[in-house]
């Protein structure tokens, strides 16, 4: 016979061991099903190295001054971690207004200028965009960023995946 009078299989395993065994397996599954095919990274998910740029087009010039090439980029609302600070750039300020007429015109604040920042990160790069902490980012996505000690008010510019 092949269960005894024991309950044990070929004399030697328990049935309930048999069980529990497959208990396990299917639960390693399942979770293997479920976080593989997320856009989460997890244990089962290798992340991308992902770069982004971020573009403000009218900051104090002072804030721009602040933040330096690696200093850590972070969502304020999410607290997640973009990555750090890859380049640093500040150009003229975009700003328009109403001249005299009402028409608005392209003008320039004293003191203020454009910044673009280049972020190096770890993130899941799709064709639609990138996800970084479980929240979805996209190209011209707004966002206040946390750069360093300083705040600025940034759209992502770009989103690219860095090879190898």
């Amino acid at each position: 016979m092949i269960i005894d009078d024991k309950g044990k299989l070929f004399g030697k395993i328990s049935i309930i061991d048999i069980l529990v065994v497959c208990l396990v397996l299917a639960g390693i599954a399942g979770a293997y099903y479920k976080f593989g095919r997320s856009n989460t990274i997890s244990a089962f998910v290798k992340p991308d190295k992902i770069e982004l740029t971020f573009f403000s087009e009218d900051i104090p010039k002072y804030a721009g001054e602040a933040i330096n090439p690696g200093d850590l980029v972070k969502d304020r609302l999410t607290d997640g971690v973009f990555g750090k600070v890859k380049e640093v750039a500040l150009g003229p300020d975009i700003y328009y207004a109403a001249n005299a007429d009402g028409k608005m015109v392209k003008s320039s604040k004293e003191g203020y200028a454009s910044l673009k920042i280049i972020v190096e990160g770890n993130g899941r790069y799709q064709d639609t965009g990138v996800t970084f902490n479980n929240k979805e980012y996209y190209v011209y996505n707004l966002l206040e960023i946390r750069v360093g000690n300083t705040a600025v008010y940034a759209r992502v510019q770009s989103i690219s995946k860095i090879k190898g």
